[in-house]
């Protein structure tokens, strides 16, 4: 395919986005851990989460799950208590120094975007935002 074929940019710009993303994971996420800041996000911004719905949001498995949640626990990030109806399932909680690192990496990472685009014009970064909005929900598999 030619080089300017706009499915070829965008392949090529999306590779570049991910190795770019994982160099930077040290600097805006919790520990240095793109896992534990994605797992935390999720129990933050998820009604009533549980480690089965975790597994199943990343498509990932109920043990490896499991690993992640002890080492956040270890970490005092994160908290499980037993459901109220449901005695097998245990609900996930941050905990206080949880929510303050999640906080911190969230800010981390709007520093780091904020410099990558302060040469943009706000209507391109209104637009990039937009449209990769678009792509995010287009490209989710479930």
């Amino acid at each position: 395919m030619a080089a300017d074929d706009p499915i070829t940019v965008l392949q090529g710009a999306i590779l570049q986005f991910t190795r770019n993303s994982r160099k930077q994971v040290a600097y805006t996420t919790i520990g240095g851990s793109f896992v534990a800041a994605a797992v935390l996000s999720y129990i933050a911004n998820t009604e009533d989460p549980t480690a089965t719905s975790l597994a199943e949001a990343y498509g990932l498995d109920k043990s490896t799950v499991s690993r992640q949640l002890a080492e956040l626990e270890k970490q005092g990030l994160v908290r499980r208590s037993r459901h109220p109806s449901r005695p097998r399932t245990q609900d996930l909680h941050l905990t206080a120094k949880g929510k303050r690192a999640l906080v911190t990496a969230i800010e981390k990472h709007r520093v780091a975007l904020e410099q990558c685009l302060a040469k943009w014009s706000a209507k391109d970064v209104a637009t990039f935002g937009t449209l990769l909005a678009r792509y995010v929900v287009a490209s989710d598999p479930s």
